[in-house]
């Protein structure tokens, strides 16, 4: 878990985009971590495979934290995601850190 608050502390975007089977619906997630303007925001949403089409979101969240294990103890208790797989973004990122929810 070192190496990932590392990343993150550095200013590096973490997360994976994946899938899950609950209850036998498959459901996609995307999970995301970046320190910006010296706050530790996390972006996780979910939705169902079915309702991808119309976006219908079952959780669609941004929330900030005050430092970077924090922000990682909540993704590992609020997501399936094991730590490993909070790897730096490359390419497309998961989130824009600059977007302000209201």
């Amino acid at each position: 878990m070192d190496r990932q608050v590392a990343w993150i502390e550095s200013g590096k975007q973490v997360g994976k985009t994946f899938s899950f089977v609950r209850n036998g619906i498959t459901y996609w997630s995307s999970v995301g971590i970046q320190k910006h303007d010296g706050v530790f925001k996390v972006y996780i949403d979910v939705i169902a495979e079915s309702q991808m089409t119309a976006e219908n979101y079952e959780r669609d969240e941004l929330s900030e934290f005050a430092n970077a294990q924090v922000a990682v103890d909540y993704v590992l208790a609020e997501t399936s995601l094991a730590v490993e797989h909070l790897t730096p973004c490359k390419g497309s990122k998961i989130f824009d850190p600059s977007m302000e929810w209201t």
